[in-house]
């Protein structure tokens, strides 16, 4: 038999409000959840009660990922594991039935309208906070001569600084404990589409010098000379490619460089490079160089990277911004777009000319605020073939990483 808890712990624990488990800095565009109210309806009271143990639930042959929105413009949507035999329909009041071969066993909605707990007293409780989520499961029980049993389980988040929760209601027979265990652990924050990034590193200066610092991937990207022919003359590139090059082995230690940075040689310093811890530690003389000279520095990972070490980088410095050219990247080939269109088939995986392309896209309009002009010179890719492959992406900067089609509504 459960523990019955007290009034006093149970409101405790129904008030908690959740604090956001990843700074800004930890992850490239990853919101945080912070203060997202998760109490219920009404304050509950507990009884010791495991009749529920007795019901025998569903069997679950199977799941299906869905993805919940408060808006279409959400950047980020709601990610949890269902029983694939389970769909939802949205409803008139905004809700989501939750059906089973055509019947209602219960409900998705926000918490301002999800079912009253009135009549109801909780056998079992349960709260974590992980990955940017509060979660709540509760087993409720209803009546008294007739007794049943149901699941509701709260997430609490917040997308874009608006802090949401989402209710789950079902009956009890439905979810076994191993599918709501699932449910419980696997729900996440997904991002629905990148974001545009317009203006993030404007630069005072209407003509200004850009440096490229990386190894054999800016070369075979030809991220250099894209960004050139993007610029058109209103901007000096150098786009420096060392081979094997790395923060700590190459660029803390090239004191000549360093130097030319100090001194004003750029307007924006674009960091690639960032394969160990070591890495992240040897940042320090490069943001120096870039504080005396009031440059920008920008790290900027190339496809291969560790995104650990550029995390760490990025917490362990306050002055550098992230431009995530390896998840820009990653974040195509996630959206169906082939891998082979972006990494050569070689040792390393080297970026193709289309990898350079977003690369130089992304340095582009977080300078300029805007999507660059048609590309007019020779590559090894054409604008044609740019266009083909990346859709709407070459005139907003931004694309769908999750089919819309997918994504419920219940705002």
């Amino acid at each position: 038999m459960k523990k019955a808890l007290s009034l006093l712990l149970l409101t405790a624990l129904l008030l908690f409000t959740a604090n956001g488990c990843q700074s800004d800095k930890e992850q490239e565009n990853v919101p945080s959840a912070s203060q997202a109210e998760t109490t219920e309806t009404r304050p509950l009271s507990f009884v010791e009660d495991d009749g529920y143990l007795e019901i025998v639930c569903e069997k679950i042959s199977g799941y299906q990922t869905v993805y919940l929105s408060f808006g279409k413009n959400d950047s980020y949507v709601f990610s949890a594991s269902l029983p694939k035999n389970w769909s939802l329909k949205k409803t008139e009041s905004g809700f989501c039935e939750i059906l089973k071969n055509g019947a209602a066993i219960g409900s998705i909605s926000v918490q301002s309208s999800a079912p009253d707990t009135a009549g109801s007293v909780g056998v079992y409780q349960k709260a974590e906070q992980f990955s940017g989520i509060h979660h709540s499961r509760l087993i409720l029980r209803y009546g008294t001569d007739t007794v049943t049993f149901r699941h509701r389980m709260t997430f609490s988040y917040e997308v874009d600084g608006t802090a949401h929760s989402l209710v789950l209601d079902t009956e009890y027979k439905e979810l076994n404990e191993a599918a709501a265990n699932l449910l419980f652990y696997s729900t996440e924050l997904r991002q629905a589409r990148t974001e545009a990034q317009l203006g993030v590193l404007r630069i005072s200066d209407p003509k200004p010098s850009i440096m490229i610092l990386g190894n054999s991937f800016v070369s075979y990207s030809e991220i250099g000379s894209i960004l050139s022919d993007m610029c058109n003359g209103n901007a000096t590139i150098d786009a420096v490619s060392i081979g094997y090059a790395s923060v700590s082995k190459t660029y803390s230690q090239d004191t000549a460089r360093l130097n030319q940075i100090r001194n004003g040689k750029a307007d924006a310093v674009f960091l690639c490079g960032f394969y160990s811890a070591e890495d992240a530690d040897a940042l320090g003389p490069i943001v120096n160089a870039c504080k005396a000279s009031n440059t920008k520095l920008v790290v900027f990972p190339a496809h291969n990277e560790d995104l650990n070490d550029v995390r760490a980088a990025m917490a362990k410095y306050d002055y550098p911004i992230l431009l995530d050219w390896k998840s820009e990247i990653n974040n195509f080939i996630q959206s169906g777009v082939p891998k082979s269109d972006f990494c050569y088939d070689d040792m390393h995986q080297h970026s193709t000319a289309l990898g350079g392309y977003v690369g130089a896209h992304m340095i582009y309009r977080a300078i300029f605020g805007k999507t660059p002009p048609a590309l007019d010179s020779s590559h090894s890719i054409s604008q044609a073939q740019i266009n083909e492959t990346l859709g709407s992406y070459v005139n907003t900067g931004y694309f769908s990483i999750i089919n819309q089609s997918l994504i419920y509504d219940i705002s």
